[in-house]
This record gives C-alpha cells, sequence and structure tokens, in this order.
C-alpha cells in the first residue's frame, strides 16, 4: 500500500492554491469516548487523494488510524493519513468530507483539559499542473477538549402498564402478563432514572400467542438495558360451522345413537329387509341437504350419504352404511336349501331309529312267543 500512495504523490503532490481543509465534528470528547472528526475539503479541482500527518498535543489524547469508507483506501500507521482512489480517473469529493480522523479521550484524560490537533504537510493531489508551495500549504490546528465523564446509567426509575399490575425492580429485566383479547397496542409507562439518558419502548400489536414488548434504555455513554415485557394472548377456540349441521337423523326401526358431530355410522340388517326409510332434518334452517343411495337393498354394503351444504357454499356429509346379510346358499346335489337339507337330516335318523325299534319289537315278541310253547 506504501508503493501505490508514494506513487501517487510523486505524480501528483499539487498543494491546491484555491482550496481549504478543516476538520469538523464534536471536539468535546469524555474520558474514554471516540469520536469521528470528519476531514472537509473544498476546492474547484477534482481530487484523486489527500494526505495529511496528524497530531495531538498532550497525554489526554490519541489518534486512532482507521478505514474509512470502502469506496476508498486509507494508510495505515504512525499518524500520516493518506486517502485515495487508486486510480488517476476516479476522483474523492472535492466538496465536502475527504477522509475522517478518528480521535480518544484517554480514560484518564482530565476534564476541562484541553489539547492541539494539528493537520501538517497537509496535500491535495490533483490532475492539475499547478507547482508545488509548501508556504501556501499551511498546516491546520483545532482545539480539543476533555469534557465531563458520560453517565453509563440505563437503568428505568419506574415501568408501568395502564390496567395491569406488575412488580417492577430496577435490576429485573423481564415481566409477563395476559391480556384477554388481541388488538391494540399496550400502554407501556417508562421513566429512566438518569434525565440524559433516553427510552425507547417497542409496542407491537397484540396477536394470539406469546407477543413480546421492549423498553431500551440508552445511557448518555451509549450504554444499553434492555428490559422485556413478555405479553400472552389467549388462542380464541374455533368457532364451528353448525350451518352444516343435520339437526336429527334416523333409520326407522332402528336406533343409530345420532350426534350432529358425528358423520360415520353402520346398520347390520337380515337378508329379509328389502329396503330401509332414512329422515333427516336441518340443524339451519337456510341451509340445504341432499341424500344419495339405493332404492333397494343389496346383499352387503348399502351406502347412503346426506350431504348438508350451508349458504356459504361449506358442506358436511353423513354417511349411513347398511350392511345386508347374504341369502342362504342351496344344496348343489338336491337344490334345496340348507335348512332343508338339516330337516332331511334329522328325518333321515327319526326313520333309521323308527326301524331299530320296530326290529327290536319283533325279536321281542318273538322271544316270548318261544318261551310260552316251551
Amino acid at each position: 500500500m506504501k508503493k501505490i500512495s508514494l506513487l501517487l504523490i510523486l505524480l501528483l503532490p499539487f498543494c491546491i492554491k484555491a482550496g481549504t481543509i478543516s476538520v469538523s465534528g464534536t471536539k468535546t470528547i469524555s474520558p474514554g469516548e471516540t469520536v469521528t472528526l470528519p476531514v472537509v475539503v473544498s476546492s474547484s479541482n477534482k481530487i484523486n487523494g489527500a494526505q495529511a500527518v496528524v497530531t495531538v498535543d498532550g497525554d489526554d489524547f490519541e489518534v486512532l488510524i482507521k478505514k474509512t469508507t470502502s469506496s476508498y483506501k486509507l494508510e495505515t500507521g504512525s499518524n500520516n493519513f493518506l486517502v485515495y482512489t487508486g486510480s488517476l480517473s476516479k476522483f474523492i469529493p472535492n466538496k465536502g468530507t475527504a477522509a475522517k480522523i478518528y480521535v480518544k479521550a484517554k480514560s484518564t484524560a482530565t476534564p476541562g483539559n484541553t489539547a492541539t490537533l494539528t493537520l501538517k504537510k497537509v496535500y491535495l493531489s490533483t490532475l492539475q499542473n499547478d507547482a508545488l508551495d509548501d508556504e501556501t500549504c499551511a498546516n491546520y490546528t483545532t482545539t480539543l477538549t476533555v469534557g465531563e465523564p458520560k453517565s453509563t446509567n440505563n437503568y428505568l426509575s419506574s415501568l408501568e402498564i395502564t390496567g395491569y399490575t406488575i412488580a417492577f425492580d430496577r435490576d429485573t429485566t423481564t415481566y409477563s402478563i395476559k391480556v384477554n383479547e388481541p388488538g391494540a397496542a399496550l400502554k407501556v409507562n417508562a421513566v429512566a432514572e438518569d434525565e440524559k439518558a433516553t427510552v425507547k419502548v417497542s409496542s407491537p400489536t397484540l396477536v394470539e400467542g406469546t407477543n413480546k414488548i421492549t423498553v431500551t434504555v440508552t445511557a448518555e455513554s451509549g450504554a444499553k438495558r434492555v428490559y422485556t415485557i413478555n405479553v400472552t394472548v389467549p388462542t380464541k377456540e374455533v368457532v364451528k360451522n353448525t350451518a352444516t349441521n343435520l339437526k336429527t337423523l334416523e333409520v326407522k326401526g332402528y336406533n343409530i345413537n345420532f350426534n350432529p358431530d358425528k358423520t360415520e355410522y353402520v346398520l347390520n340388517v337380515e337378508n329379509s329387509v328389502k329396503n330401509v326409510e332414512i329422515n333427516s332434518t336441518l340443524e339451519d334452517a337456510n341451509s340445504t341437504k341432499n341424500m344419495t343411495g339405493p332404492s333397494e337393498l343389496k346383499d352387503g354394503e348399502n351406502v347412503y350419504e346426506i350431504t348438508v351444504t350451508d349458504k356459504d357454499g361449506n358442506k358436511k356429509v353423513y354417511r349411513v352404511t347398511v350392511n345386508r346379510k347374504e341369502a342362504q346358499k342351496e344344496c348343489e346335489e338336491c337344490q334345496v336349501c340348507e335348512e332343508c337339507k338339516d330337516g332331511d337330516t334329522i328325518w333321515k335318523f327319526l326313520a333309521i331309529a323308527l326301524v331299530i325299534v320296530t326290529l327290536a319289537e319283533t325279536i321281542y315278541m318273538i322271544t316270548m312267543r318261544d318261551k310260552k310253547q316251551i
């Protein structure tokens, strides 16, 4: 970087006779505080760079060399500053701030003490071919003063929320309250202990759930303290749409235990049942209903659907499933039903039993006859 700066100085080390340079900004600096002092130039010429040696007398202040902006480059090191664009075709402002000097008052600085800040060997590099004249490039001086130490007090003396009670303590930074309804922001009243401190309250519009309100206290020194109020808004229950409800639903001759919030029902019937009668009424007279399903039951599953539609087009479907038993299968050989087949079997056993009884009786009679003859 030093090579580049040297190149610029060798090529364009021209003092601008028609220009002026000064240092602006606050020059009363409290112990431990750092301030930015803009180097302001005013010239009718185009400027490629600015150079100076910065000095400050006494032991109360020190100069910090920092990069000023991403657009320009600043040489770091020993109280010299050089701002340049790095290109002869680019320029820094010739009206306004060309560079910035950072000055810090040491923490040991004595309030009321003064010091002189001096810009020596000030050069503004330009494309003008002016002859170098050291005498016309006079040094620039300004006075720095050590101010009173700035307060670091960033406490609140009071914190109130209109309509609510909190146990405020300056050292407690977190509080919690509950509110009944969402809506407008709460009114928070916060007062700083130090009149030189500033207070900023964030007041978001409350929504359901947890809301965070922050109270930021900034001391005169810039030190911040944040108090947080966690505000809980209960979640409202979702209002059910009863306009899509049935008031009643019945299957004539059967009990289905109807409930408006229950949409599925199952009913089992004998094979002898050919059809069912389903009746329903609406809970909201402004709604409509439509039922679909078979006019005559078939063996197995039969589905009936009652669709309720409210005036806004919202729908709810109630479903009744009727399971009808299947018919008894016939015997493949005799082509009679299983029940008849079972009946025939019984009669066969009875016939065999009758034959056995008759045969036993005949044998008995013959035996008794023979005994009498003997």
